[in-house]
């Protein structure tokens, strides 16, 4: 019989984490997770005992992810908590590559300050952010590749494997349905691609983008931290946001938030 290896597709947001740990039953035997191996071995301590917060006190104290460590955790969080619910009947694997990981602090930092130094300058230096971004796009690039390797190493061992990932599942997905039985599932759908996401796919898909569409993108997004993230927890800037740029799906007529 072919083993199994399904793909939970859910965006980045504290609110999809709870919607895929949902999916997330006793009869997986092993459960990957897009979160980086360093702290893979505390993980796998979750389904035999060890608190969320437990678990977060730890990585502070051995410095294995960056301050403030809660928010690296936020958006998996119900996944974790939904592990200690399951017990030791689910064996747990963290695929994201460190030097990937390390690669999007470093990215994420950069972009930081590039919007702080756009918003107060109110000027685009469109090169700058086209720099990192397509050397962060080339990294994850290579870095998905060693991922692919660890999953399908680790998931031969097992016959029914889940993947909670985000949308490097369905490049995954792509490379092992050859070796393995594989589905996938989208979760907390529809989703709109924030202009930064926008930009990073294109980059990622193109290889390049126009200094037009790409300053457009980046005042889009520096208009989204201020006018939304600066002001709201995530999952409520994300929504307001996309409420008012979807305002004609049925999803989001008619709610106040």
């Amino acid at each position: 019989m072919q083993k199994e290896i399904g793909f939970i597709i859910r965006p980045p947001l504290p609110k999809s984490g709870k919607e895929a740990a949902r999916h997330i039953r006793e009869d997986y035997e092993a459960l990957f997770l897009n979160l980086p191996k360093t702290i893979d071995h505390l993980v796998a301590e979750i389904p035999y005992g060890l608190e969320y917060e437990q678990l977060v006190e730890e990585i502070r104290r051995k410095k294995l992810l960056p301050e403030p460590v809660e928010a690296w955790l936020k958006d998996s969080k119900p996944i974790l908590q939904r592990l200690k619910e399951i017990g030791g009947k689910i064996l747990t694997y963290c695929y994201k590559d460190p030097s990937s990981f390390e690669h999007g602090v470093r990215t994420s930092h950069n972009i930081a300050l590039l919007t702080i130094r756009g918003r107060i300058k109110n000027e685009i230096e469109v090169e700058k952010w086209l720099e990192q971004l397509r050397w962060e796009v080339e990294e994850t690039k290579k870095a998905l590749e060693r991922e692919r390797k660890t999953m399908e190493e680790e998931a031969e061992n097992y016959d029914r494997s889940i993947c909670v990932s985000w949308l490097e599942g369905r490049w995954l997905r792509n490379q092992l349905k050859e070796k393995f039985r594989t589905w996938i599932k989208y979760v907390d759908q529809p989703y709109l691609f924030t202009p930064l996401e926008v930009l990073r796919r294109k980059l990622a898909a193109k290889g390049e983008v126009s200094e037009e569409e790409a300053r457009h993108l980046i005042k889009e997004h520096i208009r989204f931290i201020h006018d939304y993230v600066l002001t709201n927890e995530l999952d409520e800037a994300y929504l307001k946001w996309t409420k008012e740029k979807l305002y004609w799906h049925s999803r989001f007529r008619g709610k106040n938030t």
